[in-house]
């Protein structure tokens, strides 16, 4: 609705009051700053639940070849890659300038050297030139300049000056005009075309995922043969059914269904 408000302000003004003029919205400015907020906490207050070490386990399970592929944009991958030895600085599938404030791994981990880790919506981490008066044209023609590595996603209020955080907000679909994005989906396209398994974890590939839908179906027509295994990952029945009727006979062996994040590292790194 605010973004629609931003370029339809005719249709969204009040019965009275000053005609409001298309373009910046203050309104956009606090909702994206409000979302980096709720993130912050709830990054802030996440840990292993379980006694289970989630993301460490699955950052030792990593093999160079290997692919992590996330919608979300909080960084708490990101910074498990980092302590164990991954290197941010080739490792999201782009150059840019990295500063890390994570006490890393003083040697690259071998087994994490070629791992990537693409975010093809974007993260809380990634900067951009630009301010918020003009987010969209960043949106659509900037790449990434810097990455910032921390423990808790940076509020917009401590950004250095002409930088602006770079991710793609729900709903907006234009930003495939930069080359930046399609490059990145196109990374993720040929990576689950190659891929010998997959892993699919809390994503339920609902309507309105029809980029990544899409990818996903584009990849596996493309395929030559089936993936060796398909592992699903979410506690919801319904999302399990429609995840395996979305892969049914793509694997080898059919899809292994996993209720929770803990099960599944339980089970399949013991």
């Amino acid at each position: 609705m605010l973004f629609m408000s931003k370029d339809l302000p005719e249709i969204f003004r009040k019965a009275r009051g000053r005609k409001r003029s298309t373009g910046f919205r203050p309104e956009v400015r606090d909702f994206l700053s409000l979302l980096i907020r709720v993130f912050h906490f709830l990054q802030a207050n996440s840990g292993p639940r379980d006694n289970v070490k989630h993301y460490e386990i699955l950052t030792q399970s990593l093999s160079p070849s290997d692919v992590i592929m996330t919608l979300n944009y909080d960084t708490m991958m990101d910074n498990a890659l980092v302590v164990a030895g991954w290197n941010p600085s080739r490792g999201y599938g782009f150059n840019a300038r990295v500063i890390s404030e994570l006490r890393r791994s003083f040697n690259v981990s071998e087994n994490l050297k070629g791992v990537l880790l693409l975010k093809p919506h974007g993260s809380f981490n990634w900067f951009a030139k630009g301010s918020f008066r003009n987010l969209e044209s960043v949106l659509e023609r900037r790449p990434v300049s810097r990455v910032l590595i921390s423990r808790l996603p940076r509020l917009y209020e401590s950004n250095e000056k002409r930088l602006v955080r770079f991710f793609v907000p729900p709903l907006y679909t234009k930003f495939f005009k930069n080359k930046f994005w399609s490059r990145l989906w196109i990374q993720t396209y040929t990576a689950a075309r190659r891929a010998d398994r997959l892993v699919i974890v809390g994503c339920s590939l609902i309507a309105t995922d029809y980029h990544i839908r899409a990818i996903l179906s584009k990849a596996m027509a493309d395929r030559k043969k089936k993936y060796k295994e398909i592992l699903i990952v979410d506690r919801s029945p319904k999302v399990q059914k429609t995840l395996k009727s979305f892969f049914r006979g793509r694997s080898e062996t059919g899809c292994t269904v996993f209720p929770t994040f803990t099960h599944f590292c339980r089970k399949a790194f013991p």
